[in-house]
């Protein structure tokens, strides 16, 4: 959405599903909504969505027309609210689709996030000993004459270098930067980018689940409002954020706009596991695929969580203990030689 804060949109909606829920006048909810919410940017643009329905345009027209700041799977389930008569049902269902999307997606983002800050405070820690700290000591060694231990020359070799080439290093780092960057700009190189992360250990399971749940409830929330299924994988593709997952859906949408069923062009890919394949073939045998993959979405959310709260108690210890004993084999290694003169003069 551009520029609407989702604590006005969510709210925006639960007052409007409320109130279309007691059989009121669209506009007339619409205006009352848009007059207590007039300060803020949903506020006007309400407004102007009463006007154009007063001039005879539907609610999902008059919505459409403010598009840059409704998402397209918003703009749909309106429609299809509105063409099978029951706009509170599906509004209802579109506030819990996106406060639980937007809910597991923070918790996502969360667990990624805190790895990568406390690995990139751990490397700058270890850069800092190596850069200021190592050479303080070997000013001290350089006065013993004395021949060094090899772990001891070891890291003085690596200080050394990386304090006369930390800028070449910095470089090098942000040339890979922008590289990845150009990349994830282009559909081949997202493609890449997003084919590399399903591969990582730990983090690639997350990120496959994370986008199953995303293609599970969404399409099975626009089958339950009644958009029309090619339709649906659309808009469905469109809110994936994995490039390799989307490619599969295109695919799928090909093939079911030549008449194939959904769970058939499944079996093709290798991103979509054989359960969820064999029990999207249950639901369209019995004809409520929609709530199939509604239940299989519950799953994956639950799987998203599991997998979260898993990296999250694995990957602190994990890098608590690379950058201790990394630190420690560095204090190890820069007073040998002191321990070394210690029991010499000691003899």
């Amino acid at each position: 959405m551009n520029r609407i804060s989702l604590e006005d949109f969510i709210l925006f909606n639960q007052q409007l599903a409320s109130m279309v829920r007691i059989d009121l006048p669209i506009p007339e909810s619409l205006e009352k909504i848009s007059v207590a919410m007039r300060r803020r940017r949903i506020g006007r643009i309400l407004g102007e969505v009463v006007r154009d329905i007063k001039d005879g345009w539907s609610f999902s027209q008059a919505i459409a027309r403010q598009q840059d700041y409704f998402p397209p799977l918003y703009l749909s389930m309106i429609k299809a609210g509105e063409e099978i008569g029951n706009l509170a049902r599906v509004l209802h269902q579109f506030i819990a689709h996106f406060q639980e999307v937007a809910s597991l997606r923070k918790k996502v983002m969360n667990t990624l996030l805190y790895p990568a800050i406390t690995l990139t405070i751990s490397l700058l820690v270890l850069i800092f000993i190596l850069t200021h700290t190592v050479p303080s000591f070997t000013a001290i060694f350089d006065s013993f004459g004395a021949e060094l231990p090899l772990p001891t020359r070891v890291v003085i070799l690596v200080a050394g270098f990386i304090k006369n080439n930390i800028w070449i290093i910095a470089g090098i780092g942000i040339i890979l930067l922008t590289i990845i960057s150009i990349l994830s700009k282009t559909r081949q190189g997202r493609f890449m980018l997003d084919w590399i992360k399903l591969k990582i250990p730990m983090v690639g399971k997350l990120l496959r689940d994370h986008s199953l749940f995303y293609f599970c409830r969404t399409l099975g929330d626009l089958l339950t409002a009644g958009v029309p299924i090619v339709e649906a994988l659309e808009l469905t593709k469109g809110v994936l954020k994995n490039k390799v997952i989307e490619s599969a859906l295109i695919n799928l949408q090909e093939e079911v706009i030549e008449g194939s069923t959904v769970s058939q062009p499944l079996e093709k890919s290798s991103v979509f596991p054989a359960m969820l394949i064999w029990m999207m073939k249950v639901g369209e045998k019995r004809g409520d695929l929609d709530q199939v993959l509604l239940e299989v979405g519950e799953f994956y959310h639950q799987q998203v969580i599991s997998r979260a709260s898993l990296i999250t108690k694995l990957i602190e210890p994990a890098l608590m203990l690379f950058l201790g004993i990394i630190i420690g084999a560095i204090v190890v290694a820069m007073y040998m030689p002191i321990f070394k003169m210690s029991v010499i003069l000691g003899g």
